[in-house]
């Protein structure tokens, strides 16, 4: 919490979110100072130093939009990078792509370094790989809605040279994500994904 700068936005009015620059940013949508991430965990894009973006985490599990970033478009306030950006350059050898905040900090926490978009249709450019570094992609594994999950994946694997597929068994599960992964069949198992993940040629050949 203290290395990432996880924070939380209360509901109140502050007088700051009636300034034109809050606004602009899309930490606030209308000159009353309406507080677009209230009531929400707060997760920092850092990279190099800075913050570059914020997306808040509803606490309520019965919201419809579990995930939401400032007001407007992220390419408006320059919001160009992934998640833990700065773990894409720790290993020349990989690096994980997900989406999802909480998926990439649990990685990065046992050791696997991993980045991620903010959900599945966000595309985040300023975070391209290394030279010669597998980009290995783990998207979460369900039952339902396959279709539009493997339209993801592809699209994110058709982006990069070096792209790898990672797939998280679902052992009887309807869904699972990494972090879950790791909480319930441990971190040996998710490297054993890592390490195990398929050349994209060659998981597109198998899904056919």
């Amino acid at each position: 919490i203290n290395a990432l700068q996880i924070g939380y936005c209360p509901p109140d009015i502050l007088l700051q979110y009636h300034a034109s620059i809050a606004i602009e940013a899309g930490i606030a949508w209308s000159d009353k100072g309406v507080v677009t991430l209230a009531s929400r965990i707060i997760f920092p894009f850092q990279v190099e130093g800075e913050i570059t973006d914020l997306w808040g985490r509803s606490l309520d599990p019965h919201e419809e939009v579990r995930y939401k970033g400032p007001f407007g478009g992220a390419w408006k306030r320059g919001s160009d990078y992934c998640y833990m950006h700065d773990k894409a350059y720790t290993n020349p050898e990989y690096i994980v792509r997900t989406e999802g905040l909480i998926k990439a900090i649990v990685s990065n926490q046992y050791g696997i370094p991993c980045v991620a978009n903010p959900g599945t249709t966000a595309s985040r450019t300023g975070t391209p790989p290394l030279q010669g570094q597998r980009q290995i992609i783990i998207y979460d594994n369900q039952v339902s809605h396959r279709r539009e999950l493997l339209a993801a994946i592809k699209k994110e694997a058709e982006k990069y040279h070096d792209a790898y597929i990672g797939t998280l068994p679902l052992r009887g599960r309807k869904k699972i994500d990494i972090d879950t992964f790791i909480l319930e069949d441990g971190i040996d198992e998710y490297r054993r994904v890592v390490n195990g993940a398929l050349p994209y040629k060659q998981w597109l050949s198998l899904i056919r």
